[in-house]
């Protein structure tokens, strides 16, 4: 059994306390406007392992394992386009964009304090065929497989009207409401066939991926 808690740190440039920049529209792309929010958390990961093993008399192994893993305070990078609400909140003018004040994109780090998991099982098999008479008793396969459900991350956050905190409304707000799966892998297969004759050697090797 293992159980550890591990810390992911959010980038220095992203707690930087200061206004808004503001980088201008151009004929392919939207303007940006980021916002800089200090009060960013770490966002953490507790990790909780049971595994059993089982080892044959003659060079082999059988192996399962169940985990879980809990995502708390994720960090979620928010994108809406710049309307007058938003504009009030962050303290800029139309006057100061001129023109081109719907072109503009503001992009928004914050926390989801609500926790979403992997719930996992591991399996393994692996065996070597020594007790077999020449020239089989060099075969080895091994196997592994592994399962993945996800609880997503639900969250009921309500965006607060403030300089470090706008009302992102509209599509972002409804974004934040709509469940936040962790997009993980959720079936892998692996297969591997080792023989040996002599000084060569021959591996076979097939996998499976599934989402």
């Amino acid at each position: 059994f293992g159980a550890a808690k591990s810390i992911g740190l959010p980038d220095y440039s992203n707690l930087l306390p200061g206004a808004p920049t503001i980088t201008d529209p151009t004929s392919t792309a939207p303007g940006r406007i980021n916002i800089f929010n200090p009060r960013i958390e770490p966002f953490t990961v507790v990790n909780a392992d049971l595994s059993a093993e089982y080892y044959f008399s003659r060079s082999g192994v059988l192996s399962a394992s169940l985990f879980r893993k809990t995502f708390k305070n994720s960090i979620v990078t928010a994108t809406q386009t710049l309307d007058a609400t938003a504009a009030a909140g962050l303290g800029v003018s139309q006057s100061q964009l001129g023109a081109w004040f719907d072109q503009y994109d503001v992009t928004y780090l914050f926390n989801i304090p609500d926790s979403g998991r992997y719930n996992g099982l591991e399996l393994g098999y692996s065996q070597n065929f020594s007790f077999l008479p020449k020239p089989f008793n060099t075969i080895g396969p091994h196997f592994n497989a592994t399962f993945v459900s996800v609880d997503p991350i639900k969250s009921s956050r309500v965006l607060n009207n403030s300089p470090t905190d706008p009302n992102l409304n509209g599509a972002l707000l409804n974004a934040v409401n709509r469940n936040l799966e962790i997009a993980a892998v959720k079936r892998a297969f692996n297969v591997v066939l080792n023989y040996s004759i002599g000084k060569f050697g021959f591996t076979v090797t097939s996998n499976y991926t599934g989402y």
